[in-house]
């Protein structure tokens, strides 16, 4: 969500935006529109949602562009109104019936699968898959941080890295550069200091990001410096350094939220274990078919 100050086009006020509500609700809380909130900071949220006056809905996905039966056939799937013949448009897409030259064009596609334990596997197997060898880099931590953050501050503690990987970015280095949280690039070099090897941290991973506009080293290469964060609770204060980096073979569909992706392969699992995750995964492209 943000907010603009509407004084900035000559009106008295706040506007407020928010994203698209079909999409999945943030990780261990309650969509927007669940009235059944129990928490005190929810409750609170949802009395001044009701409070505004006006809403202006902007109902065009520039994602999908001019494909107006995708566009459709995802509004009619958030809104659980799928028809048989939408239906059978995306069972047309198992890979098991594509034939080899459409499989081929979903080499090196990120996979969108639902969980960490999953999308860990994954990578880990695409990981070992390019026969080169993998580098351990240990993160510098001060203090238990996983007793105060249970992910670490968004960090690693351990990260493994090997040239000709496959990375994504997990904060914003430049954003006018392109280089924002979820760009994704290869890496090409891992460079240490005099003396220092692994698990250490390295002092730059340098990377090749596609989608990069930028001043560059070469071809562009871009080097990547480890980051610190802190987090304080209960009077803890604990400090973690490590690359801001993870492996982008696979992700979950939480985190390609947001995402435009060319191609990618989704896997939804058994069942909907969150509602809109089917939604989300499907919306990251374009189209359904070239």
């Amino acid at each position: 969500m943000n907010y603009f100050h509407l004084e900035m086009i000559h009106l008295r006020g706040y506007m407020y935006l928010f994203g698209d509500y079909k999409q999945l609700s943030p990780v261990k809380d309650v969509a927007l529109y669940n009235n059944s909130v129990s928490n005190a900071m929810a409750t609170k949220g949802a009395i001044v949602f009701q409070s505004f006056q006006l809403f202006i809905e902007l109902s065009i996905s520039h994602r999908q562009g001019n494909d107006r039966v995708f566009s459709k056939l995802l509004d009619n799937l958030a809104n659980g109104d799928i028809s048989v013949d939408e239906y059978n448009m995306l069972s047309q897409r198992k890979m098991s019936l594509l034939d080899e030259t459409e499989k081929r064009r979903f080499d090196g596609a990120i996979h969108l699968i639902p969980t960490n334990d999953l999308v860990r596997q994954k990578n880990e197997c695409c990981l070992r898959e390019l026969g080169t060898p993998v580098l351990c880099i240990n993160a510098q931590i001060n203090g238990d941080v996983h007793k105060v953050n249970d992910d670490y501050c968004g960090l690693a503690p351990s990260l493994y890295l090997a040239i000709g990987c496959r990375v994504m970015l997990t904060q914003n280095i430049w954003v006018n550069g392109g280089l924002v949280n979820g760009s994704i690039g290869t890496v090409r070099a891992i460079l240490y200091e005099e003396n220092v090897s692994p698990p250490n941290l390295p002092s730059y991973v340098i990377i090749q990001f596609p989608l990069y506009h930028g001043p560059f080293i070469h071809d562009n290469l871009f080097p990547i410096k480890p980051v610190t964060r802190s987090y304080e609770k209960r009077g803890i204060i604990c400090t973690i350094k490590q690359f801001p980096l993870k492996l982008a073979y696979a992700c979950t569909i939480h985190k390609a939220q947001g995402m435009t992706l060319p191609t990618a392969i989704i896997d939804i699992g058994e069942k909907e274990f969150s509602a809109g995750i089917t939604y989300v995964a499907l919306s990251r492209g374009n189209l359904v078919q070239p």
